[in-house]
């Protein structure tokens, strides 16, 4: 879930939107979907920015409930949180595509694939980051992609640290740290227009391949 303003914004396995208010838990507004809600929400300037099974995404006015813009041109479910940035709601969905949306009206801007058929090798899961004009995320190709965020092109993509969809960024934004899928944490450049490792730390964590966001202050 989400909490702005006192309002409480999360999607249910029950096919429902929830908004509630967040000191006594009272139900303020509910959005009926098609399909369970299992994206995580992101809310900016009173507005709930969701995706959902039925594939459908929407822009939600937190005070009313009220469906501001929707957008389905995907297929396949949301699980993701979306990213927010000048302008922009970024997201992935189980189509093998990353959608870049305008905020204000839903419009399609601009959608990326890895170009590997298949929807389990989707960008999907990953909760997607943004520094230096890029958009990155990583994938179950174990592959980094830094994305040209006002494009869609594919800046770099590398494979060298294979890596699976838990990446995070700095509090500065010039670097993006991401998990392998076998003991260690990776550090990347985020201001490269190649990718440049800056080093990787082995934490001995053994196979673990849970998507997950990674926070680095």
């Amino acid at each position: 879930p989400a909490v702005t303003d006192g309002i409480v914004v999360f999607g249910s396995a029950d096919k429902n939107i929830y908004g509630l208010n967040a000191v006594n838990g009272k139900l303020i507004w509910k959005i009926p979907t098609n399909q369970p809600v299992l994206g995580t929400v992101t809310i900016e300037n009173g507005f709930a920015y969701i995706g959902a099974s039925d594939s459908t995404f929407r822009a939600i006015d937190i005070k009313t409930g009220k469906i501001r813009w929707t957008f389905n041109e995907f297929t396949g479910y949301v699980e993701t949180k979306p990213l927010i940035v000048n302008n922009k709601v970024i997201f992935g969905a189980w189509d093998t595509f990353l959608y870049a949306l305008d905020k204000n009206n839903g419009n399609l801007l601009w959608k990326w694939t890895n170009g590997i058929k298949g929807t389990h090798y989707s960008p999907a899961a990953v909760w997607p980051v943004s520094s230096n004009g890029k958009v990155f995320v990583v994938d179950p190709e174990r592959a980094m992609t830094a994305i040209n965020l006002e494009t869609g092109k594919t800046i770099w993509r590398t494979k060298q640290s294979m890596v699976r969809e838990s990446i995070g960024i700095s509090e500065d934004g010039n670097r993006i740290y991401a998990k392998t899928m076998q003991d260690s944490v990776v550090c990347y450049s985020a201001q490269e227009n190649l990718p440049k490792e800056i080093r990787a730390t082995n934490l001995a964590f053994g196979y673990e391949h849970n998507p997950s966001k990674i926070n680095k202050k």
